[in-house]
């Protein structure tokens, strides 16, 4: 059982079927044979198809499909105006597009994305408190990432992303920094991470008990620089006053220990375990002892303020 409307242009014209409506409910449009409640058909493929609702000549929306130069025919749903078009669930906004972009939470980007997020924000990574929320990737190893940079192929030249490093129940993992140091289309090398504990790594992805690890392997790169070019500049400061530990400074060598300070102020070069303000071990290679070169007199001061000086000194006989 069906229903159709018909139209001719005159006594000698064709009728043309413009309507039909089938016993299940369907309504087409230019087809006699709708799929859907509601089928709309254009006969010829080339020609625009608009499902058009209007307000006057300001605020035209359609629905439909027709060509783009250089395209095939595609879909469509938006205005054929300059004029906003909105997503909303229970009569509420949810997204506007304008001719500047997309709104999220606004109705006036001014960006091609700009997203506004709840007004109570003081929760930090309760889910209903973001602004944005990339989801996904629970398994260890899998990413949630953000690309950025001009894409010629199946590569962003840097992104910022989030790594599992344990897919247990809620998961945790890592957040990375990745580059490409090329302009061919290749994968970016991570440069920092962040782990879950909050240590950062640069340069290796390597678990560490240290808070800062940087890591290199070019060749005369130091793999660390810190630069104060102001007024009254300070290099870097190291504050374990309040901690009893052992050490506040090590420095390994490729030869073994190098230099360590210690939080009572003693100071090993050679050893890691100074018992004096300054402890050198020259080891057992003759001539690997203090070097004291320049031309300023005395070559060593030793300044005693108590009045009384006591200062030793013994020749190796050489």
């Amino acid at each position: 059982n069906y229903l159709k409307l018909s139209v001719h242009g005159g006594v000698e014209s064709a009728v043309v079927d413009v309507m039909t409506l089938l016993g299940s409910g369907n309504v087409g449009i230019g087809t006699a044979s709708p799929s859907y409640l509601l089928h709309v058909d254009d006969a010829v493929a080339i020609d625009p198809s608009y499902i058009v609702a209007s307000s006057g000549s300001d605020f035209v929306m359609a629905m439909g499909s027709q060509n783009s130069p250089g395209v095939a025919q595609e879909a469509f749903i938006g205005t054929l105006s300059n004029q906003r078009f909105k997503i909303k669930v229970n009569n509420v906004d949810k997204g506007t597009w304008t001719s500047t972009g997309l709104g999220i939470g606004t109705a006036g980007p001014y960006s091609p994305l700009e997203v506004v997020g709840p007004t109570t924000k003081t929760n930090l990574g309760t889910v209903s408190n973001q602004t944005i929320t990339l989801s996904g990737g629970g398994g260890v190893g899998e990413y949630n990432q953000i690309g950025f940079g001009y894409t010629a192929g199946d590569w962003s030249p840097a992104v910022i992303g989030y790594v599992t490093t344990n897919g247990a129940v809620s998961t945790l993992g890592a957040l990375i920094f990745a580059t490409r140091n090329s302009t061919t289309a290749s994968a970016p090398t991570e440069r920092m991470r962040i782990q879950s504990d909050g240590n950062v790594l640069i340069g290796t992805t390597g678990a560490t008990n240290t808070r800062l690890k940087v890591a290199t392997t070019t060749a005369s790169e130091w793999a660390c620089q810190i630069t104060h070019s102001g007024t009254t500049p300070y290099g870097l400061a190291i504050d374990c006053a309040n901690n009893a530990g052992v050490y506040a400074l090590g420095v390994y060598t490729n030869t073994g220990t190098g230099l360590f300070v210690k939080n009572d102020g003693n100071v090993g070069i050679g050893t890691a375990s100074p018992t004096k303000k300054l402890t050198v071990n020259a080891g057992a290679t003759s001539g690997d002892g203090i070097n004291i070169t320049g031309s300023s007199s005395p070559a060593i001061y030793i300044n005693e303020t108590s009045g009384t000086v006591n200062s030793s000194f013994q020749n190796d006989g050489s």
